[in-house]
């Protein structure tokens, strides 16, 4: 079963990287290895992903998406 279903697998990341992350997910790894910062006095807010809140020195990520208003 994996010889035959790697090769599709790979064929779809390879055509469209962030429609295979929506559809297939991102390796836990990958998370592990994106570079945090630590959260400052602008940052204490509430995560828009895990809905807690963030406290200052925490280690936080920044996505690329996130504007303020």
């Amino acid at each position: 079963m994996i010889i035959l279903c790697f090769p599709i697998l790979v064929y779809y990341f390879l055509k469209n990287p962030q429609n295979f992350y929506t559809n297939f997910g991102i390796d836990p790894e990958v998370i592990r290895n994106l570079e945090t910062i630590p959260a400052g006095p602008d940052h204490l807010t509430m995560c828009a992903i895990c809905t807690e809140d963030i406290t200052l020195g925490q280690q936080i990520l920044m996505l690329k998406c996130h504007k303020e208003y």
